[in-house]
């Protein structure tokens, strides 16, 4: 196989062309012409390898030798003389039947192929033929430094050039010999798959049994036939008034059904395209969700058997109710095809006043936390001790998200001493140490001035006489508070802590704020409310911010906007999450708080905050193997 690029292969294959002509036209010994003719003979050449790109220079090099074998044949006389009156009477029939005009040049490259018909008939033609195009192809290889494409067989000097008949002087001079217009180039590929696909969409219609009866026990698989159930959209219930579809409870509002069933099928193509599948459900009061006919999620419901009769654990209430809790579904639960959802939602009282249930499924293909062009930040707090491995854990999910860190207090336990700083937190977490703006927790101070803590981290832990700071993040403002009121002169109106608050406050341009420290004026936890940070909040309320971040309670959960007495305000109240998820042992949710909307005591993570220019997206990333999650987005004020 030879190697050429592109136009050298044009330019190899048009001075065979020329060389095959030209030796076609001096083989005639017997009927010599004049000088004149011999000019317009020329002329009408020149005019042939100039339409194809041949310049004078590479044409004479490339038929030279073709010249010289005419030259010998001419010399043999009378032996050679017929063979070449005969190629040439038959080359000029082929050139008139191809529509070849010989003066312009039109229809040259039928002529090329014509000639090179003779060229095999003829023998003292063909090894002259052959020598120029040895000659024309080690001359273009020895001046061609372009990158080489390969020659097939047949187009190499040992078989005839495959010349397109259609082909036309005009054409474009480096286009391959065998290039038509007509062939439509390559299709472009396919663009890639969006990175997440809804499966199953909110307010998606169903199929449900409202009458307190018993469905069976194969109400859950696919082949079970729920035609004659009624249907509607989510979100499905009664007794809050925006419901799409209201469901029956019974003749008797005291004694209502207990339980209610919904089914529907969706299709997946593919399962294994995703490598997450987020189930995000709004249940009131408990569900059991399966697919294809196996327990995937239990909300609100004790492990065991399940009846009709089986009440939820709890009562959902306030902004619970509408607001959709997040679990990782397992992708191995989907086939390839038709799937099929089956929900029982549970009441947790027979007077229950009320019922919501909607169900959304969303496929993430890589990750579903996707990387970012705005800001973020990752924020957790009680982190490390040297009891358990789930700090290394928690440190795995940073090692894999960019962006600065806000700890939120009780970075190591028990004592925040020196020793614990080198033995449990920084064989974990140590080595994201340069990302951590950090805010100090009550465990640091059980050191007195919590002196390890501020040693460890520097300058990064703002002033040890003060423990707070503040720095922006993109469009963002941050503070980082200290919640240890009686180690910074309290925490009141009018306190130090306040008084430079309220400066930095007023001195920020920033549309969006965001602020953290450790102990939450809001919680369900078993601490409780610190009521020490109310002023706090409440300067923060008032310069309208954004969000607010703690820990303290070994638990995650996430606020409704409030204002700083715990009313409901979405239109100016600060969002509280309280992060504790780090490493420490978790605990357990004693009540609900008012505007509490999601919680979770049995999952270590991290809080992912994407700080946009006029809101917030928000993640919570829990440990590998574990399935709580929580997202939702905001809007600054």
């Amino acid at each position: 196989m030879r190697v050429l690029s592109g136009w050298m292969l044009a330019l190899w294959s048009r001075a065979v062309l020329a060389a095959t002509v030209l030796v076609a036209c001096s083989a005639d010994p017997e009927a010599p012409r004049d000088g004149e003719a011999r000019d317009a003979d020329g002329a009408a050449a020149d005019a042939t390898l100039d339409a194809h790109g041949v310049t004078a220079d590479t044409a004479e090099a490339a038929v030279a030798p073709t010249r010289d074998a005419a030259s010998d044949a001419r010399e043999e006389g009378a032996t050679v003389a017929p063979a070449l009156d005969a190629s040439l009477d038959r080359a000029m029939g082929l050139l008139d039947e191809a529509g070849v005009d010989a003066s312009t040049g039109d229809g040259a490259d039928a002529r090329a192929e014509a000639a090179m018909d003779v060229a095999r008939d003829a023998a003292l033609v063909e090894a002259g033929v052959d020598a120029a195009r040895e000659a024309a192809l080690d001359a273009v290889m020895d001046s061609s430094p372009d990158a080489a494409v390969d020659i097939p067989r047949e187009l190499t000097p040992d078989a005839a050039p495959d010349v397109a008949p259609d082909a036309r002087p005009d054409a474009a001079p480096d286009a391959a010999p065998d290039a038509s217009p007509d062939v439509a180039p390559p299709p472009p590929p396919p663009p890639p798959p969006p990175p997440t696909a809804v499966l199953s969409p909110s307010g998606a219609v169903w199929r449900y049994l409202d009458d307190g009866s018993d469905p069976g026990p194969a109400w859950t698989t696919p082949a079970f036939r729920d035609a004659a159930w009624r249907s509607g959209p989510a979100q499905l219930g009664f007794g809050d008034g925006g419901e799409a579809t209201v469901v029956r409870y019974g003749a008797d509002p005291a004694n209502k059904h207990i339980t209610t069933y919904f089914r529907r099928a969706f299709t997946v193509a593919d399962p294994t395209a995703f490598r997450f599948v987020v189930m995000r459900l709004v249940r009131d009061d408990g569900a059991v969700v399966y697919v294809n006919g196996r327990e995937a999620r239990r909300d609100n419901l004790a492990a065991g058997a399940v009846t009709r009769a089986t009440l939820a654990a709890l009562t959902v209430g306030g902004v619970e109710e509408d607001t959709f809790q997040e679990r990782l579904l397992d992708p191995s639960l989907l086939v390839a095809g038709v799937n099929t959802l089956a929900v029982e939602v549970h009441q947790s009282a027979r007077d229950s006043s009320d019922l919501s249930f909607d169900l959304e499924l969303v496929g993430f293909r890589d990750s579903f936390v996707p990387e970012e062009s705005d800001p973020v930040l990752l924020a957790v707090g009680d982190i490390s001790t040297c009891r358990t491995d789930d700090d290394e854990r928690t440190a795995r999910i940073v090692d894999a998200l960019p962006g600065p860190v806000a700890t939120l207090g009780d970075t190591v336990y028990d004592s925040g001493n020196e020793a614990e700083f080198m033995m449990c937190f920084a064989p974990t977490w140590g080595r994201h140490r340069a990302r951590i703006r950090p805010a100090v927790g009550n465990h640091e101070y059980y050191t007195p001035d919590a002196a390890p803590y501020y040693r460890y981290f520097g300058a990064a832990a703002g002033d040890p006489a003060r423990g707070y700071y503040s720095y922006d993040l993109g469009a963002w403002h941050v503070v980082a508070l200290n919640s240890n009121c009686a180690a910074v002169g309290g925490c009141g109106a009018g306190s130090p802590q306040d008084r430079w608050l309220a400066a930095d406050l007023a001195a920020s341009r920033a549309r969006c704020t965001l602020a953290y420290w450790h102990h939450p004026l809001f919680t369900s936890g078993t601490h409780g409310p610190t009521a020490e940070v109310r002023p706090l909040y409440q300067r923060l309320y008032d310069a309208d911010a954004d969000l607010v971040l703690t820990g303290h309670e070994h638990d995650y959960e996430r606020f409704a906007p409030m204002d700083a007495m715990g009313n409901a305000n979405a239109a100016r109240g600060i969002r509280e999450f309280v992060v504790g998820t780090g490493g420490v042992e978790l605990r357990w949710f004693p009540g609900v708080a008012a505007n509490s909307e999601v919680r979770d005591v049995a999952t270590h993570g991290v809080l992912r905050l994407v700080l946009r220019a006029t809101g917030y997206a928000w993640r919570f990333v829990p440990v590998a193997g574990e399935a709580f999650t929580d997202s939702g987005v905001g809007a600054c004020h």
